[in-house]
């Protein structure tokens, strides 16, 4: 029997920080300690029977004895204590590193860069660790987003719920995408709507400026791109789940944006490593610009966790 002090944090990357410190155990030298069990109503202590316990314990506070019964520990402030990263046991040292990590550039932004008079705009930054996307038993980790996106006037909450980047590969071309999601809003149980983005950063166009030593390139078909969408999911079975997506703005190939890359941490942009960038995009609403970014005249498109399928079979689930 232990009494412990738990301080627990989730970071804006979705880590969670905790810190758990043992203030007592019982004290196993005391013979005077009793439990009292009431087990009338009980025949096998099975989920869902009642349980009735008394006890009258004696503590200890002595660190020896708590560690002696709970493992090695580091003894902070004379208190045996333990340190988590998500589910790692971390030192007391990198406990304090870990909150106290601003997620701010290792690199400068040039002047100016995040400013724009563009009647719609995504202005971007994410930081966080790159996923390996065709990994599916890999638990994806996420980044912090920091995104200002309006659209006609209309500003769009796209990252406050998650961020995250990661290696894929589309019509044999590899790229590091970064998708967000934000405004998510309950519609039943097992269906919520949500606003989300999907860039596309094109690693040949990663792999240039780490060779070069630059760190910033203009926008063209091959360098990046990005689309804002609508976004409602529907949950099948434990797992599974269908999707119906609708697209309000992508990258406007005739107005002026640019990719920052801080690469001096990256190698080969390969999952595992950090990335770290920003954007400033000009967006455009208009239907034949999304239609040909996105390589379908329809307002919506659907599929699920296994394939695809029609938006009139989507409204159907």
């Amino acid at each position: 029997m232990n009494v412990n002090d738990y301080e627990v944090t989730v970071r804006r990357d979705k880590v969670t920080l905790a810190k758990s410190c043992y203030l007592a155990t019982a004290d196993a030298a005391n013979a005077a300690s009793k439990f009292f069990l009431d087990h009338g109503d009980n025949t096998s202590f099975a989920p869902g029977e009642a349980l009735k316990v008394w006890g009258n314990v004696a503590m200890t506070t002595d660190p020896a004895a708590i560690q002696a019964v709970n493992g090695a520990m580091e003894i902070v402030g004379g208190v045996p204590c333990r340190f988590y990263r998500d589910d790692a046991v971390i030192t007391a040292a990198e406990y304090e590193d870990e909150l106290a990590k601003t997620f701010e550039l290792d690199c400068p932004l040039p002047d100016g860069f995040m400013a724009t008079t563009a009647a719609s705009y995504a202005l971007t930054k994410f930081i966080g660790p790159i996923n390996d996307f065709a990994d599916d038993a890999a638990q994806t980790k996420n980044g912090v987003g920091e995104y200002s996106v309006s659209v006609k006037g209309t500003a769009y909450n796209v990252a406050d719920y998650s961020a995250y980047a990661g290696r894929t590969v589309i019509f044999t071309r590899d790229y590091v995408a970064i998708v967000t999601l934000g405004d998510v809003v309950g519609v039943s149980e097992t269906s919520f709507t949500f606003t989300s983005t999907e860039a596309y950063l094109a690693l040949e166009t990663l792999a240039a400026l780490k060779q070069s030593g630059g760190d910033t390139v203009p926008f063209n078909d091959f360098n990046f791109g990005i689309t804002v969408s609508n976004v409602e999911e529907k949950m099948q079975g434990e797992t599974g789940y269908a999707i119906k997506q609708c697209p309000v703005a992508v990258v406007d190939k005739t107005g002026a944006s640019s990719l920052f890359v801080c690469h001096a941490g990256n190698t080969a942009f390969a999952a595992g490593e950090e990335l770290q960038v920003a954007a400033n995009i000009t967006l455009t609403s208009d239907p034949a610009a999304i239609a040909e970014y996105i390589g379908t005249a329809d307002a919506c498109y659907c599929y699920t966790d296994t394939g695809s399928l029609t938006c009139e079979e989507y409204e159907k689930l």
